[in-house]
């Protein structure tokens, strides 16, 4: 799904938990979403886009922006694969830089469920 597509979704999920429309750039936490209704959020976007997410999802992107970024990478046809072959020896090269640091956390899970 295009990454324009997911970022609807995202707020249109966004705003059906919460009850009103968030700003893609605001802190979902600022705009009054609580603890209950992260739990609410995150059940809501993985039924909506098929994908399994941390209970700290919200927490870890905490927009509607990142989030959407977030799960688009996640989505079949998400550009993880990309992402990683963008990141030349990233553990030892000092001018290496993550373009999107939220697919490196995603990167280390995959990594630690493959071993």
């Amino acid at each position: 799904m295009p990454q324009a597509g997911v970022t609807a979704g995202v707020a249109a999920t966004v705003a059906s938990v919460m009850g009103r429309e968030a700003a893609p750039t605001q802190p979902l936490m600022e705009a009054g979403l609580d603890s209950l209704g992260a739990v609410e959020l995150r059940n809501a976007l993985a039924a909506r886009f098929g994908v399994e997410l941390p209970a700290t999802v919200t927490l870890d992107h905490p927009t509607i922006d990142a989030l959407a970024a977030y799960i688009a990478a996640l989505s079949p046809g998400g550009d993880v694969a990309a992402e990683v072959m963008s990141l030349s020896s990233w553990g030892s090269a000092a001018g290496s830089e993550v373009r999107r640091p939220e697919l490196l956390s995603h990167l280390i899970g995959v990594a630690l469920k493959v071993h």
